[in-house]
């Protein structure tokens, strides 16, 4: 495995770059041109029937007995512009249908972030600096829980809000694109279990690199992330989070991209949606989860009058 991965390295260095503007991740250093817009849609799923990585069986199996995440489906969607030379502007929004406990969590996520342009020398080795500006909102229906293990019966007020700030390096080597990035970001939370609130605040740390190789019309991106939390508010748990990504994009155009991916994560939604995590239901997470994704990027000229 190792030594197909380091062919595909040297193969990618001296094949010709198509020079896409967008691809499936947002975690890119590099600003969006300007006047152009993108936008991506995929649909993720894990069930008893679609189990890549043989997760959902080995490590949850049934989520009303565990009282944790079984099945899953969603819908992720992002509109991406370049607002300036220097600036450019995302919005994301990703539903999720969890099987959670006996019942199913329907989570909503918003995310909106500026990335603005630091600095860029092309003949530099790391020829790209910029910053993210980020808020995240997570919120999920109430839920009256029955048949768990959880000793919880509702849940309410689920929600949390992030602030972070992210620094981002980026190098172009020939056909391929490496970046690194490091983010802080803090977090508000509101629970509220059985009428006792557990709202709390938290901080995490985030950094992690993203790998882009073009050969010819396909892409391989893949990507890692490590996760710490601090100042959790809560006795005995689980502190951080491995976030591994890969996707398969195969090119139709210089606009348009289609691709199949997956994200797995050795820790659930640890830190991802952060009001999951509370006293009563810190230790049912330490799991491993996953899944798999299919979507398209198409990216086109997006012009205001007077801009």
């Amino acid at each position: 495995m190792i030594k197909t991965l380091l062919i595909l390295f040297l193969f990618a260095s001296f094949v010709k770059a198509l020079d896409v503007q967008a691809t499936s991740q947002n975690i890119r250093s590099y600003v969006l041109p300007f006047q152009k817009a993108n936008i991506s849609a995929s649909y993720n799923v894990v069930s008893k029937n679609f189990d890549i990585f043989n997760i959902r069986d080995d490590n949850v199996g049934s989520a009303s007995r565990h009282g944790s995440i079984g099945d899953l489906n969603g819908l992720n969607f992002t509109l991406g512009y370049g607002f300036s030379e220097y600036i450019s502007l995302f919005y994301n929004f990703e539903y999720q249908n969890l099987d959670y406990a006996s019942e199913s969590l329907k989570n909503k996520k918003q995310h909106f972030f500026t990335k603005l342009g630091i600095y860029h020398n092309p003949s530099s080795f790391i020829d790209t600096f910029s910053t993210d500006l980020g808020f995240i909102h997570n919120g999920a229906n109430d839920l009256k829980i029955s048949g768990s293990n959880l000793e919880i019966s509702n849940m309410n007020d689920l929600s949390d809000n992030s602030f972070y700030i992210r620094v981002l390096a980026g190098s172009k080597i020939r056909a391929s694109i490496l970046d690194f990035y490091l983010g802080l970001k803090y977090t508000n939370i509101n629970t509220k279990l059985d009428l006792l609130s557990l709202n709390r605040n938290e901080t995490s740390l985030n950094l992690g690199f993203q790998y882009t190789v073009e050969l010819g019309n396909y892409l391989i991106e893949g990507g890692y992330e490590y996760i710490r939390l601090f100042n959790r508010s809560v006795q005995n748990i689980e502190s951080s989070n491995n976030v591994f990504n890969l996707t398969l994009s195969y090119a139709l155009s210089r606009q348009i991209l289609i691709f199949i991916g997956s994200k797995y994560y050795t820790n659930q939604y640890n830190g991802i949606i952060p009001y999951l995590y509370n006293e009563k239901t810190k230790n049912v997470f330490d799991t491993k989860f996953g899944y798999a994704n299919i979507g398209f990027v198409y990216s086109f000229d997006l012009k205001f009058p007077n801009h």
